[in-house]
């Protein structure tokens, strides 16, 4: 998509510090429950490391509207997509597994949204699954909703399970749900 879109929101644009890899991003819109959408991320992620790319959470963090979380453990990598759906009161999750991504090489990543289905994107590889029905957005910016890059809200404030690498672009497309990196 176009810099200039209005669908497109970058949260990160060329990071002048990209080995900072926390954001609180103050000025969001709401994902659309009944449109696609993809987020994308340009990011190499230390070896061994986990934590969040992505989250949109309550205040406190616990109830995850969406997140994209990547795990590393001696037997793999996996990434997993939280979601909350229209009329639940807590979030469900998406596991895709086999996966290379913290392994201190740059990557492209993306996860896009169309009605139920999530596809992941990681270089090459491309896998999809499906969430249990349309995703539910927080809409209100403040305590009850918080977005952050990197890391997602914790009821202390000092955790969040920040991810650690360096993120070099991130981006939200609120209007479409994207085939290709962009």
């Amino acid at each position: 998509p176009a810099a200039g879109s209005p669908s497109v929101q970058h949260l990160l644009r060329h990071a002048t510090h990209p080995n900072e890899t926390v954001y609180e991003v103050a000025e969001f819109q709401s994902l659309s429950a009944t449109t696609g959408f993809s987020v994308y991320f340009d990011v190499a992620i230390q070896p061994g490391n986990s934590g969040y790319l992505i989250a949109k959470t309550n205040g406190g963090g616990g109830l995850r509207h969406f997140a994209v979380y990547v795990r590393s453990s001696a037997s793999g990598d996996e990434v997993r997509v939280y979601y909350t759906t229209s009329g639940s009161d807590s979030h469900s999750v998406l596991t895709f597994r086999s996966v290379t991504l913290a392994d201190g090489a740059r990557h492209e990543v993306m996860v896009t949204i169309q009605n139920s289905a999530v596809t992941l994107s990681i270089d090459s590889y491309r896998a999809e699954q499906s969430m249990s029905g349309t995703l539910e957005d927080c809409t209100r910016e403040g305590g009850d909703c918080v977005l952050h890059l990197g890391r997602r809200a914790s009821q202390t404030g000092l955790n969040g399970y920040p991810i650690e690498g360096a993120m070099y672009e991130a981006l939200i497309d609120y209007g479409r749900a994207l085939n290709a990196f962009p």
